[in-house]
C-alpha cells in the first residue's frame, strides 16, 4: 500500500515503464517519439530480464535499448530492487504500458495505480479485469502499427486532459489511490482469488 500522494501535474509530465521488455518496451518507444513532439515529456523505463537472472534474454532488445537511451527525455534505469521503482512511481503520472503479452494478472499495473498513476493499456487478457476503472483502456490490436497508433492517441489524449485540466486530474488521482490501495490490499486479492 502507498500512503496518500499529492502528485504535482504542472511540470513534466512524467511516464513510467516498469516491467520486462517483451511485454511491449518496442511499441513504447515510436509512442513517446511522437509524444513529445507535443508535451514536455520525461519517461522513466525500468526493464530487463536481468531482474530474473536472466541477462542474456535483453540481448534482442539491446537495438531499443540503445534507441531509449538517446533520447533526452529517457532515463533508463534497468533491472531495479521493487523498493527503488515503487519510489518513482511517486513521482510518475502515467504507466505507460502498451502491452502485447496476455497477463493473468499485473502487479506491476496494481502497484502504479496504488501509487497515483494513471494507466494507458490496451484491454488484453486479464488488463480490464486487474486494472478496473482508473485506466485509459484501448482497443488492442495484434498489428503493431495500429496498436502503436491506438496507444498512442490514447496517451495524447490523456496528456491533453492532464494539461488542460490538472486540478480535476489530481482529485481524480487521490480518489483512484483511496480506491486501489484498499480493493487491491494482499488481503483482499487472496480472497478473491
Amino acid at each position: 500500500a502507498f500512503e496518500p500522494i499529492q502528485k504535482d501535474y504542472s511540470g513534466k509530465i512524467r511516464l513510467v515503464y516498469h516491467t520486462t521488455p517483451h511485454r511491449g518496451l518496442a511499441l513504447l518507444l515510436p509512442a513517446i517519439e511522437e509524444l513529445s513532439k507535443h508535451h514536455d515529456i520525461h519517461v522513466d523505463i525500468f526493464s530487463s530480464f536481468d531482474l530474473y537472472g536472466w541477462p542474456e534474454r535483453d540481448e534482442p532488445y539491446e537495438g531499443i535499448f540503445k534507441q531509449l537511451k538517446s533520447l533526452p527525455y529517457v532515463t533508463m534505469h534497468g533491472a531495479q530492487p521493487n523498493e527503488a521503482v515503487r519510489e518513482k512511481l511517486k513521482e510518475t503520472h502515467i504507466f505507460a504500458y502498451p502491452s502485447i503479452w496476455p497477463e493473468t494478472f499485473c502487479i506491476a499495473a496494481i502497484e502504479a495505480l496504488c501509487s497515483g498513476n494513471f494507466i494507458v493499456h490496451p484491454n488484453l487478457a486479464a488488463l480490464p479485469e486487474t486494472c478496473g476503472q482508473g485506466t485509459v483502456m484501448y482497443q488492442y490490436d495484434e498489428d503493431p502499427n495500429k496498436h502503436v497508433n491506438h496507444f498512442y492517441n490514447s496517451l495524447l489524449s490523456l496528456c491533453n486532459l492532464i494539461r488542460s485540466q490538472p486540478d480535476h486530474v489530481k482529485s481524480v488521482a487521490l480518489r483512484q489511490q483511496s480506491f486501489y490501495n484498499t480493493a487491491y490490499r494482499w488481503e483482499v486479492v487472496f480472497q478473491r482469488w
